[in-house]
């Protein structure tokens, strides 16, 4: 485990220059980073999670550095499969809850491949990473990233019990911004007023669960530089 970190680096890019000068073969997961060498993006093949995407048998060792355009637990359980060896080489019930927590990330909903008790382990596992993710300042999101696929890589390596977090770790912001009036259903758009509600880290599908009927959403921000800014 040890000596397999050293050579090999996780990070995020969306840009060429985001890419350590050291790594001259990039994997890129859940989405396509600039310069990869291989890619696996179930963006662009169609299939339901990312896992889903990647061969069952890939050897990171052909690889210096493992990449996702945005940090999330789809792309982190793509990283700790690779790490392993590939999706065949995961015990089919850890191979379940990672399944599980990519749907929930993706998708939402329950992964309709899995019983509630396994869903329930995955919407921890997500909840646990999101959490994570959301809480630190966006410089540091790559690292962080990073940290995590090494910390959930362990636990499966060594059979421990999956990191996870029962309820989501901005489940107290949206309960705030619901009960200042700020969140408002409009048929099937959902209007999230954030103008009184600065430095929120919540992640941007925590208002769609808390108003499932919506079909999209508005959120209306204060913009750096005065007015309103709308992200739809």
């Amino acid at each position: 485990c040890m000596t397999r970190r050293r050579p090999l680096l996780i990070f995020t890019a969306t840009r060429p220059d985001q890419v350590p000068a050291r790594c001259k073969r990039v994997l890129s997961l859940d989405g396509a980073v600039p310069g990869a060498v291989v890619t696996y993006d179930h963006h662009q093949t169609g299939e339901r999670i990312n896992l889903d995407a990647v061969p069952p048998l890939v050897d990171p060792a052909q690889f210096d550095g493992i990449a996702t355009t945005l940090a999330d637990t789809d792309a982190l359980v793509s990283v700790v499969a690779v790490l392993l060896g590939g999706p065949a080489a995961l015990e089919p019930r850890t191979r379940a809850i990672l399944e599980a927590a990519s749907h929930r990330c993706d998708h939402l909903v329950a992964h309709p491949g899995h019983p509630p008790e396994i869903d329930a382990l995955g919407r921890g596992l997500d909840n646990y990473v999101g959490g994570e993710l959301a809480g630190c300042a966006p410089s540091r999101r790559s690292a962080t990233f990073a940290r995590l696929c090494w910390e959930v890589f362990d636990a499966v390596a060594v059979g421990n019990a999956l990191p996870r977090r029962e309820e989501p770790a901005w489940a107290e912001a949206v309960a705030r911004v619901v009960e200042a009036g700020h969140l408002v259903l409009h048929g099937d758009v959902l209007v999230v007023d954030l103008r009184e509600h600065r430095r929120l880290r919540v992640r941007p599908d925590a208002w769609y669960l808390s108003r499932p009927a919506c079909l999209a959403s508005v959120v209306v921000e204060v913009h750096p530089r005065g007015g309103p800014r709308y992200t739809v």
